[in-house]
């Protein structure tokens, strides 16, 4: 994820051509007030800060930190927000004494952990006293079988990452032109041709111009293809992890990155 989020610094940043792709999925996935000020946030897998962004935007204190490389990517991007401090640490082991946040975030993280249950337990703590948790996790079910990206990974986990992403940009571009005249009669269908053969699409998902519909394109495939760790899980299993953290009014819901989880660590 290094090498990813530095060929893509500000593709998912919100702006111009992004519009408010990243606040609308943060409000959807956190649930929480539009006004944060007074709140200390920890950031559990910044990537480039898309995230980060919104919540110093809302007027939150935010601590960052990411595994990788990205969070150099990050503290480039976010450097003109004062409220906000990124740093490099392992989400297994992070750095931070219990109890010292408000809330906690870590959106499209905890699947890429070599364990996604530990990973999130090791979060709670740091929640103070009836904080609050917002995290999700892929979908495990029998539908990741007509997802392309778990047959075609292990071939391209053998590929230096310069080279994988030298074929995705080629194989996107490829995959939409042949998909493109089943858009129209098909709707939905047609980005699930996609899935099934590896590639993201977001055409009538996201308000984006053609240039940026490649790129985000481009990006998520290879954000799908590079992973060492894709390890989805059942809303069963995500529930176990709440109840083991001891979390009060948890809930676990589908949403547009797979099971949403929100819950208060016990006051």
């Amino acid at each position: 994820f290094g090498f990813q989020w530095a060929a893509f610094p500000r593709t998912q940043i919100d702006g111009a051509a992004a519009g408010e792709i990243a606040r609308e999925r943060f409000r959807r996935a956190t649930r929480w007030p539009d006004d944060l000020r007074g709140e200390t946030i920890l950031e559990a897998g910044c990537g480039a800060g898309r995230f980060t962004a919104i919540a110093a935007a809302a007027g939150a204190r935010v601590v960052a930190f990411d595994a990788t490389e990205a969070a150099h990517v990050a503290a480039s991007n976010l450097a003109h927000l004062p409220g906000v401090r990124v740093l490099r640490a392992d989400l297994l082991r992070p750095p931070f004494r219990p109890a010292s946040f408000d809330r906690v975030l870590s959106l499209g993280v905890l699947q890429h952990c070599r364990s996604p249950r530990r990973a999130f337990l090791s979060l709670v703590p740091l929640l103070k006293p009836g904080g609050w948790i917002a995290a999700d996790v892929y979908p495990l079910s029998p539908t990741c079988l007509l997802m392309g990206k778990y047959w075609l990974r292990p071939l391209a986990r053998l590929l230096p990452p310069a080279l994988l992403l030298r074929l995705v940009r080629s194989w996107v571009p490829l995959v939409h032109a042949m998909t493109r005249p089943l858009h129209r009669p098909l709707g939905s269908r047609a980005r699930h041709l996609c899935t099934l053969l590896g590639v993201a699409d977001y055409r009538g998902v996201y308000p984006l111009d053609d240039a940026a519909q490649r790129e985000w394109a481009v990006l998520d495939t290879f954000d799908m293809l590079s992973p060492r760790y894709d390890r989805p899980r059942t809303r069963r299993a995500i529930l176990r992890w709440c109840r083991e953290a001891g979390l009060e009014e948890a809930k676990v819901a589908r949403g547009g990155n797979g099971w949403e989880i929100r819950g208060r660590r016990r006051a």
